[in-house]
């Protein structure tokens, strides 16, 4: 369920409040191994303030966050609840992105960026945290029918008291199950990482034809606890202190007038 009110205040500024509520039951996986099953009732609401011109958008605001888990947290190992019932959060902070892409599905040109700040209180009587994340991909075209896409970002968090606000990777889709989800070519599931975390790749796709594209696609994700030490941690043998993992795919893609239908192929060292 998902409903919106906005308020042009004039001079491109809305005043912009919504409500949605979402059900979810997925499962967590640790290198391929499912570890958690998670089914929540998510209720989200947000008041605040965009401005929007030419292909910019900057929004300043509060979010109001419950997470309903009951007791169907739990690990496959045991299959004993956790200790984790309910995560409820005030969030406040702003949200900045540029968007020149030529198109939704197959740029060749132009660039999209997004990066975001957010300081959230725990109503649960935890400490106040900070998150920030930063998104940056673009298309480079060297003729009509080739371009390479690079991306590159990464979240950052103060705090590991929490499930809902924990990073995460893994999918094709950003913010699949929890809004900070980001994607990842080789991990077709969902897992969770440490406090800091980088996702770079690079897509080479050619089309074949007026409709038919053919892609590679590289990318590896490091992560760890301690921002200070993040690369020494992260190209470790000890999990515990951070990880990376190297991850890729074969995409063929048709588009068509619902948009574009595809198969891929995922493989990645994890």
């Amino acid at each position: 369920g998902d409903a919106h009110y906005n308020l042009n205040l004039g001079r491109e500024w809305n005043l912009t409040t919504g409500y949605r509520y979402t059900y979810n039951d997925f499962n967590i996986y640790e290198k391929g191994e499912r570890t958690y099953g998670i089914s929540f009732n998510h209720h989200f609401g947000e008041v605040g303030f965009t401005k929007s011109w030419k292909n910019v958008r900057l929004k300043l605001g509060g979010i109001y966050q419950l997470y309903n888990y009951g007791s169907l947290l739990y690990r496959f190992e045991d299959s004993s609840p956790t200790d984790i019932t309910k995560e409820s959060y005030l969030k406040f902070g702003t949200q900045y992105a540029v968007n020149t892409l030529d198109d939704i599905y197959f740029p060749t040109k132009g660039a999209e960026f997004d990066m975001e700040y957010y300081y959230a209180i725990p109503l649960n009587g935890n400490k106040a945290f900070h998150t920030a994340g930063i998104h940056w991909n673009a298309a480079f075209s060297f003729n009509s029918r080739f371009t390479l896409m690079p991306r590159i970002e990464g979240r950052y968090l103060t705090t590991e008291n929490t499930v809902a606000e924990m990073n995460t990777l893994g999918g094709q889709e950003r913010g699949k199950y929890f809004s900070q989800q980001i994607p990842f070519y080789g991990i077709n599931h969902f897992e969770m990482s440490h406090r800091s975390l980088v996702v770079a790749g690079i897509e080479a796709r050619q089309r074949i034809g007026g409709k038919h594209y053919v892609s590679g696609v590289f990318n590896i994700a490091a992560t760890s606890d301690d921002w200070m030490h993040f690369f020494k941690n992260s190209f470790n043998d000890n999990d515990l202190l951070g990880y990376h993992i190297f991850g890729g795919a074969v995409k063929y893609d048709l588009r068509t007038f619902i948009g574009p239908i595809g198969i891929t192929i995922c493989f990645s060292d994890r």
